[in-house]
């Protein structure tokens, strides 16, 4: 039946439609898929689909360590240590822009975020091989004083955000933590103490709360505890693979092969390792994007916005009241609007 309401609603369910195609075009685009950093011939950051197709790339003017999204700004990020800036690019690698520059002087090999807290984290070490974790806000920008780490050569870096710690990898063999302030330190694990024997990969379940991390010149992948218990082996690789990174994506995990480049996965157990993409040139970090809610809620919030103008046509409006006109019959005649000044306020953005 068409009533007098249909074309107002019709009106509002396509102009939502497209609203909704908009907004979710530029959040939904770019969920399940991976990032990665490449250090060597030719430097380049890359993005494909996890099943390797779409592959696009923004070549580098140096080599980018490290590679993280900020969903919140929708940005990707590395590291420069050549000239100790934090670089940033658009999901879409269209670009490349300083989003931080004057670290620390040292060597910086991979970072982390945690929006929820502000918080940015990166790994580095200093002339004396000292391992450091360096700190800055996410909102302002400002660099705060690192988190002075045991061992040498700090390698990857991983967040708990629910715990709010922190977890690198030395290149010395050890795995530590410490709160984000850099207080409370521990060693988590150690996996030996020759150069070589660390950890270049690690990654935080924020279900089970479990340590997986890669060992490339072991050629294992190994999971843990957060307190170093169980440690268990979950892949052999072949001795020519060298897993570096590590990321991890509704039941599977995520890895560079760096001498064979190659982006690699497989499940949570170590079972089905498949290559995602080949052809690559040392390939040292990959992050892989989750999958935004945005769109789901959107969507949601239209529907209930139809359903609401629907039962409401004029929802600004008080309910129309019965009269009695003797020109007009029984009709139904608009009561006055009365509006209600809100108070103002500037608007509100991200820094």
């Amino acid at each position: 039946m068409i009533t007098s309401e249909s074309p107002r609603i019709s009106h509002l369910v396509v102009q939502s439609a497209i609203y909704l195609l908009v907004v979710s075009s530029t959040i939904a685009v770019h969920a399940q898929q991976i990032y990665w950093s490449q250090i060597d011939g030719p430097t380049l950051v890359g993005r494909a689909n996890l099943d390797g197709t779409g592959s696009i790339t923004l070549p580098t003017p140096a080599r980018p360590f490290g590679i993280e999204v900020l969903q919140s700004s929708s940005q990707v990020l590395w590291l420069n240590r050549d000239t100790l800036t934090i670089e940033a690019s658009t999901l879409d690698l269209l670009g490349e822009s300083t989003w931080l520059s004057g670290l620390p002087e040292g060597s910086g090999l991979n970072l982390a975020v945690d929006p929820t807290s502000d918080m940015l984290f990166w790994s580095y070490y200093i002339d004396d091989h000292s391992a450091r974790i360096g700190r800055a806000r996410l909102s302002s920008r400002a660099i705060l004083d690192p988190i002075i780490s045991p061992g040498k050569f700090s390698e990857d870096i991983a967040l708990s955000p629910t715990s709010q710690r922190v977890y690198w990898s030395t290149q010395d063999g050890g795995i530590y933590s410490s709160n984000y302030d850099g207080t409370n330190q521990s060693l988590v694990k150690s996996l030996g103490t020759s150069l070589g024997s660390g950890a270049t990969g690690i990654q935080i379940d924020t279900v089970t709360g479990q340590i997986y991390f890669s060992v490339s010149n072991a050629h294992k992948i190994y999971r843990m505890n957060a307190d170093g218990t169980d440690l268990q082996t979950l892949a052999t690789l072949p001795v020519a693979e060298y897993p570096f990174g590590m990321s991890l994506y509704q039941g599977r995990m995520y890895w560079a092969d760096h001498t064979g480049g190659r982006l690699r996965s497989a499940q949570m157990d170590g079972g089905d390792i498949t290559t995602i993409l080949s052809g690559l040139s040392e390939p040292r970090q990959v992050f892989v994007v989750p999958e935004p809610v945005g769109g789901i809620l959107l969507s949601t919030y239209i529907l209930l916005a139809i359903q609401a103008r629907r039962r409401n046509p004029n929802p600004s409006e008080h309910r129309a009241a019965p009269t009695s006109d003797p020109d007009d019959g029984f009709r139904l005649r608009p009561q006055p609007l009365h509006r209600s000044r809100q108070p103002g306020g500037a608007p509100g953005g991200a820094v």
